[in-house]
C-alpha cells in the first residue's frame, strides 16, 4: 500500500512489516520530521528501508519508546536520536550534521549502529549495551568523535575514526564494562590545537568509568 509520507506508514506499521521508502520527487527529500514510536516484536522487527533516500534538510528522525526496530539506508543532515528504546538497529546510514550524528539516550538498551558514515556518535543517559561497529566516523571541530557518558557496557569496535583535537574516543561517567577495540583512529596532522586539547590523545577513559573498561588494538 503506497503512502504519501513516511509518517503515515510509521503510524500503522505492524510487527514483521517493512516500510520501503522510495526516493522523493523533491530535490531536498521528504519534508517531514519523523518519529518512530511503534514497536515490532522479538524476531519480528518493524523496518524502515531507504537505500540512500534523503529524509530532508534539517528534518529530524527520532526512535522514541520503541523496541525491535530497524532503520536502514537513510540520509540525514540532522541528528538521529534514539530515546528510551530497546533492540534498535541503525544500519547503512549517512548522517552529517554540526552536532553528533547519532545520539543514544534516556536509558536505551541494545542499540546497534553499523556500516554507517557519521559525523560523531554520543551514547549517554544510562543507555546500556550499545554497539557501534564497522562505521566511518569523523567529528567536526574539537569534540570527541565517539563520546560515551554514563552508558555502561558500550562497545566501540571495528570503526575508522577521524578527528582534529582532543580525544577521538572519550569514555566518561558511569560507563563501566565498556570496550574500545579493533578501531583505526586517526588524528589531524595540523598543529593548531589549543593547549588544553592536544592532538595526541586517541582514547581517554575517566577514573569513574575505568572499572571493567577494555581498550585494545586501537591504532592511529
Amino acid at each position: 500500500m503506497p503512502f504519501c509520507t513516511i509518517g503515515a506508514a510509521a503510524r500503522i506499521v505492524a510487527p514483521g512489516q517493512t516500510v520501503r521508502i522510495a526516493r522523493s520527487d523533491r530535490y531536498d527529500g521528504y519534508d517531514e520530521n519523523l518519529t518512530i514510536d511503534r514497536s515490532g516484536a522479538l524476531g519480528k522487527p518493524i523496518a524502515f528501508v531507504g537505500e540512500g533516500v534523503l529524509l530532508g534538510w534539517d528534518n529530524s528522525l527520532t526512535v522514541k519508546g520503541a523496541s525491535h526496530v530497524v532503520v536502514r539506508g537513510l540520509q540525514l543532515d540532522s541528528n538521529l536520536r534514539v530515546s528510551g528504546s530497546t533492540d534498535v538497529e541503525l544500519d547503512g546510514m549517512h548522517i552529517s550534521t554540526n552536532g553528533y550524528a547519532v545520539t543514544v539516550a534516556d536509558g536505551s538498551e541494545d542499540v546497534r549502529v553499523t556500516r554507517s558514515t557519521l559525523s560523531g556518535v554520543r551514547i549517554e543517559g544510562g543507555s546500556q549495551r550499545t554497539v557501534v561497529g564497522r562505521n566511518e566516523i569523523a567529528a567536526r571541530h574539537d569534540r570527541a568523535t565517539a563520546s560515551v557518558q554514563d552508558a555502561p557496557g558500550t562497545a566501540i569496535t571495528n570503526n575508522t575514526i577521524y578527528g582534529d583535537c582532543g580525544s577521538r574516543v572519550a569514555v566518561d561517567g558511569n560507563s563501566t564494562g565498556s570496550h574500545v577495540f579493533n578501531n583505526v583512529i586517526q588524528s589531524a596532522s595540523e598543529t593548531s590545537c589549543a593547549a588544553d586539547r592536544p592532538r595526541a590523545a586517541t582514547t581517554a577513559v575517566s577514573p569513574g568509568a575505568a572499572p571493567g573498561v577494555r581498550v585494545a588494538f586501537s591504532r592511529g
